[in-house]
């Protein structure tokens, strides 16, 4: 085995590891989510209401203690409840919703 082929096996072995990681997050996420497409969330800037739900990990996350979570995008609201004039967009991070 020269040079190349080991950068090679393992770049392939990294990669795989990386997708294994990002399905057994996603698993995780899913698992461990209590909203829904529809829902209104809160955070510390405001109100969304979620139109997609994505995901947020770590390849790292031993290193840092970091669990996956949930990314909510949607339209942001006003505290009257209703969608904003500028129809603004945003995310809003599980880990940061208000109960």
């Amino acid at each position: 085995m020269n040079n190349e082929e080991y950068k090679k096996k393992c770049m392939d072995s990294y990669q795989k590891h990386l997708e294994e990681i990002r399905l057994i997050s996603r698993e995780f996420v899913d698992a461990n989510n209590p909203h829904k497409v529809g829902d209104m969330v809160t955070d510390h800037i405001g109100t969304i209401k979620i139109e997609e739900i994505g995901y947020s990990y770590s390849s790292r996350f031993w290193d840092k203690g970091e669990l996956p979570y949930a990314l909510y995008l949607g339209t942001v609201y006003t505290k009257k409840g209703i969608p904003s004039k500028k129809g603004e967009k945003r995310t809003v991070h599980q880990c940061n919703l208000i109960k």
